[in-house]
Order: structure tokens, then C-alpha cells, then sequence
């Protein structure tokens, strides 16, 4: 359905064995620091508790899951989604391990009837995004629809290429409930969805 880099490799890691794309922006960051923005990873994950549920949303491979696993126990839980679907298949590889993973492939929005179609960022795997389209084929999930479906969390991580603020103020769980955020602000992809990062911050 979506074509990107067909050549997979398998790495070495802090987590152990981890299948990744060749030649990509991420897997380069794995292979220097030994984690995907690790100091930034490091800090973020300080703030998760043992008993925490969590909501990984644009999991891509599973970088930040498989460093949230180290601070929950075993009667926690992630929910890792991923809408690009060979991304979502070694981020299953890589957690298929964990007991207290679960994943969907979904893309997160405000889950309206929008549809969209993917495109594909060269060389950086986790940089693709979604567009309307009137032919596309793909529609988004909400965050309140994960939380009916599946738990309420306690901490989401939001990395959803521009479509954060479409999440956030959609969100009733976020309004309301104040779980502890983790959110990529890029403005650029932001802007492309009528969006800033100025607009995402205040409304949280």
C-alpha cells in the first residue's frame, strides 16, 4: 500500500536485537548514540512511573516503547499505533517479545471522515505524513476512540508528523483527564494543518 525503503537491517542495540530500515535518518541516530534522540528520550521517559499506562502514538520501530519498558512493571501497558503498515510490521517484530505491548495500525487524528492519502519522506522513515485527499483511502482514529477502546492513560507520547494539535484539541481524555504529554512540535508540519506550535501549546 505504501511504498518505502524495502531494505531491512538488524541491529545490535541497548534493547537488544532491532530490525530497522537501511540507510535511514533514524537508524543512523540508532547506530551513533544507541537510541533514536536518545538524551531526549532519556528525559522523557524520567517522568513515567512504574504503574503507568501508555499511549506510544507514531510509534514508527518502537524506539520509545522499548525505552518505556524500562520503567513500568508488568502489570502495565503500552499501546503503540502506527499507520504506515511495514513500519507497523517491525515495530511488532521488535516488541513481539513484550507481553504488555499492544499495537494497532492506525494513523491518530480527530477521526472525522476525512481521508487522506501518505507520503513518504527519502531516507527519513519516520517524516511521512498524511494529506487530504478526495481519492485517498485512509482515515485517522481519535485519541478518545483509543481510550474507549482500550485504556486511559496516563502519559501519551503524540509524534504524528502535524497532525498534534488536530489530536490534542480534539481530545476530550486530554481536556479533561491532564495525562502527562509528550509532544513533538514541529511547526512547519503544523502549519501544513492549520496548526503552530504556538496554537498547540496554548491549549494545553
Amino acid at each position: 500500500m505504501f511504498e518505502i525503503m524495502e531494505e531491512i537491517i538488524e541491529l545490535d542495540t541497548v534493547f537488544g536485537k532491532l530490525k530497522c530500515y537501511a540507510n535511514d535518518l533514524i537508524t543512523k541516530q540508532i547506530q551513533q548514540f544507541g537510541n533514536h534522540t536518545r538524551p531526549e528520550f532519556a528525559f522523557a521517559t524520567s517522568l513515567i512511573l512504574k504503574d503507568f499506562k501508555i499511549f506510544d502514538l507514531g510509534a514508527h520501530i518502537g524506539t520509545f516503547t522499548l525505552s518505556a519498558l524500562k520503567k513500568i512493571d508488568s502489570n502495565s501497558k503500552v499501546l503503540c499505533v502506527e499507520g504506515n503498515k511495514k513500519t507497523y510490521d517491525l515495530l511488532c517484530e521488535n516488541t513481539n517479545m513484550n507481553h504488555n505491548v499492544l499495537k494497532l495500525n492506525k494513523f491518530v487524528g480527530h477521526g472525522g471522515n476525512n481521508k487522506y492519502e501518505y507520503k513518504k519522506f527519502d531516507n527519513n522513515t519516520g517524516g511521512g505524513y498524511l494529506t487530504k485527499s478526495y481519492s485517498g483511502e485512509i482515515k485517522t482514529v481519535s485519541v478518545d476512540k483509543l481510550v474507549n477502546d482500550y485504556f486511559s492513560p496516563d502519559y501519551i507520547k503524540i509524534d504524528i508528523e502535524g497532525f498534534e494539535s488536530i489530536a490534542v484539541k480534539n481530545s476530550t481524555y486530554i481536556q479533561k483527564h491532564t495525562p502527562i504529554l509528550y509532544i513533538e512540535l514541529n511547526d512547519e508540519s503544523l502549519k501544513k494543518n492549520g496548526s503552530s506550535s504556538i496554537e498547540l501549546l496554548k491549549c494545553l
